[in-house]
């Protein structure tokens, strides 16, 4: 537990490695439908975004967790809260969509983040598997908004991954990013 701990403060300097060098935000839309829009969107502010650090936890969270039964030998008796840590890190990165925190390009780069971060716990066929799994079990949006955004999301990862297979796990692994950052509409 000392490891899973001293690891969200690893991720925290890890994703610092991009955001003190380009402090990324997006576009939030003006929304005021439900008044607990206006609190997040005022007390929240959209910055710091790629790559999301709210992915980069949850995924940590749940592949650590996992690993951690692993090696106690436990997995069978723990598959079921496993299994509600993965689905739960599905839901929060579909929220942090729905409530505007994040574009589906945070998304993509939190992943490959954490690829680098640590590709043991977050190998590209985890990754592949995590994307398939979103909006699965939503209604909204549509089958099909949901395909394309799991295609974007993906495709993305994949460009990131592509771009720093080179450099992963390194103090560069962060170039991607960046270049993305440096060449995207302002």
């Amino acid at each position: 537990m000392k490891n899973f701990l001293e690891t969200m403060g690893r991720l925290y300097e890890y994703a610092a490695e991009v955001y003190s060098k380009n402090m990324s935000t997006t576009e939030r839309p003006f929304y005021i439908k439900r008044p607990r829009f206006v609190v997040i969107h005022a007390l929240d502010p959209h910055l710091m975004c790629i790559p999301s650090l709210h992915v980069m936890v949850v995924i940590s969270t749940y592949t650590l967790m996992k690993d951690i039964f692993k090696n106690m030998a436990q997995e069978a008796r723990f598959s079921a809260q496993a299994d509600e840590l993965r689905r739960g890190a599905l839901a929060i990165t579909e929220a942090v969509l729905y409530v505007k925190q994040h574009s589906v390009n945070c998304i993509s780069a939190a992943m490959y983040a954490m690829t680098s971060f640590d590709p043991r716990l977050f190998p590209p066929d985890e990754a592949e598997r995590f994307v398939a799994d979103l909006f699965r079990e939503t209604k909204a949006p549509c089958a099909d908004d949901s395909s394309q955004i799991r295609d974007h999301i993906l495709s993305l990862y994949r460009r990131f991954l592509a771009e720093g297979e080179a450099i992963l796990n390194t103090a560069n692994w962060s170039k991607p990013l960046l270049d993305f950052l440096r060449n995207a509409a302002k």
